[in-house]
């Protein structure tokens, strides 16, 4: 039997397909401490032969979240449980993924780590900031499933929309190979920005397209131009790419759209603001502009079943 436990706290994220798919939802009693602990009580009993998915919000209030499901994971195992496996669509502290300067701690392969040592079985996420950050002896277990059908079909309704006058953009290096994918099972063009930050401060010093020709004969003729990022967080790469492609005349139609929507502080009217007309998400984080057809769930069901 499949028990789906879910972290109280993930709200706006679609997990009927796991019931409907034979889950059980094994319910739990949470409240927070006035000094800030939280309590956890299963409310159903637990079957130890049971396999046990555990649904972890990963923002905001990540660091709570980190903590339940380590809470669940270990007193799970001292239950008798050998088969526990987080979930976690949007995985935090990835960004961290190796020592871009000397003495950072690589976060994203330590919370790793940390679900393992508990004992957990295995960690599912998606659209992952960098895999490579997580490919050691753990390869098999930690599951970097990808949201590219998700895209395909959304494209594809694009696609009838402005009868294939579309155009994709990957706002940097990172993003190539997933952009280049649906844009070559679509059939329409893209390109790619070169992007280069300071590192001391994170800001971009460097944002330039890297098929000047592909790119203005786009600005020139396309209807529609879809900018498609793993995370969105201040907005500012977006942005940025956004006001240069309104700067250069186009008049068309911009949508941006990211597999994690974090909306840090203004980021969404600093979009607007740049000149997009359109936000869109699948449903890892909580936010405004989670579509139907990005909903996650049937990509993780159908690595699971």
């Amino acid at each position: 039997m499949k028990y789906l436990i879910k972290d109280p706290l993930y709200r706006g994220y679609d997990y009927s397909m796991f019931l409907h798919n034979g889950f059980k939802l094994i319910k739990t009693q949470y409240k927070t401490f006035p000094d800030g602990e939280i309590y956890i009580r299963f409310l159903d009993s637990l079957d130890p032969s049971g396999d046990y998915y555990i649904l972890l919000r990963g923002y905001p209030n990540q660091n709570s979240s980190i903590l339940f499901g380590e809470f669940l994971v270990s007193t799970l195992i001292e239950k008798g449980a050998s088969n526990i496996n987080i979930i976690m669509p949007y995985f935090p502290y990835a960004r961290q993924d190796k020592e871009f300067m000397p003495g950072e701690i690589v976060s994203a392969r330590i919370l790793e780590k940390i679900f393992y040592n508990l004992g957990a079985n295995r960690i599912f996420t998606i659209d992952v900031h960098n895999s490579n950050a997580f490919l050691g002896i753990t390869k098999s277990k930690f599951i970097n499933l990808s949201s590219l059908p998700l895209w395909e079909r959304y494209l594809r309704m694009l696609c009838d929309t402005y009868k294939k006058n579309l155009f994709l953009i990957a706002p940097d290096k990172g993003r190539i190979k997933f952009v280049e994918t649906l844009a070559k099972r679509i059939s329409v063009e893209f390109t790619y920005f070169i992007k280069k930050r300071d590192l001391n401060v994170g800001n971009i010093i460097l944002h330039e397209p890297a098929e000047p020709e592909i790119y203005e004969r786009a600005i020139k003729m396309t209807k529609c131009i879809v900018i498609i990022d793993d995370i969105i967080a201040t907005g500012g790469t977006l942005a940025s790419l956004a006001s240069k492609i309104r700067n250069e005349g186009f008049k068309g139609q911009i949508i941006v759209g990211g597999t994690h929507g974090l909306f840090l502080n203004d980021a969404v009217d600093r979009l607007y603001y740049s000149g997009v007309n359109q936000i869109v998400t699948t449903d890892t984080v909580e936010n405004p502009f989670i579509s139907e057809i990005l909903k996650t769930a049937p990509i993780f069901l159908s690595y699971i079943l």
